[in-house]
């Protein structure tokens, strides 16, 4: 919440676009992973409204890193919530070329978690969750010409069911929620530094 209003009036930007949606804002941050994010601004209030049409409480703009070196990480988090098994796979690597001027971010992320019913209503208190998503973010500096290029590209296909009945279709249950992301991003930025 922020000045009090709901997380549908707050617009989602990732280095200043507006790629997430009010509806993937709930969901969508999880996607980024936390070693690309080098900090979160906050505006509060309607003058961020320049930044989109659900900026009404405000704007939370979460800004990319360059990697500063080559590295690589796997990450695999497997768990049981009440009998039920979840499981979190995430890889991502950062290249840097010896002369720092070339650069990238690669990541790839899949989710799995089956509904969870902890007091044995029939109605999940946890969604089932089935994700994968991946990207890249490249970054090129031109030393002799003062330009800095940026590409960037990202797929996320998730689809997240809550309620009862989950060996039916979505609108045969009882009760349902039901979100199904299918999102493709390509991003491109140039800027150009001049001297005085």
């Amino acid at each position: 919440r922020i000045n009090g209003m709901e997380g549908k009036y707050t617009q989602i930007l990732i280095d200043s676009s507006p790629i997430v949606s009010a509806m993937t804002g709930v969901y969508g941050l999880e996607q980024i992973p936390t070693e690309m994010v080098d900090s979160i601004e906050i505006v509060k209030g309607g003058g961020s409204a320049l930044y989109g049409g659900n900026a009404v409480a405000g704007v939370i703009n979460v800004l990319t890193r360059e990697p500063q070196e080559n590295k690589t990480a796997l990450k695999l988090r497997q768990e049981s919530i009440s009998g039920k098994p979840s499981a979190d796979l995430g890889f991502h690597s950062s290249l840097v070329s010896k002369d720092l001027n070339t650069k990238a971010f690669l990541f790839a992320i899949y989710q799995k978690r089956e509904p969870v019913d902890l007091n044995e209503d029939s109605f999940s208190e946890l969604g089932a969750i089935s994700n994968t998503s991946f990207g890249f973010n490249f970054y090129n500096h031109f030393p002799g010409i003062k330009g800095h290029l940026k590409l960037g590209f990202f797929r996320i296909f998730e689809e997240r069911r809550g309620g009862d009945l989950f060996d039916k279709p979505p609108h045969e249950a009882n009760t349902a929620e039901w979100i199904k992301t299918d999102q493709i991003g390509i991003s491109s930025e140039w800027n150009q530094f001049f001297s005085v």
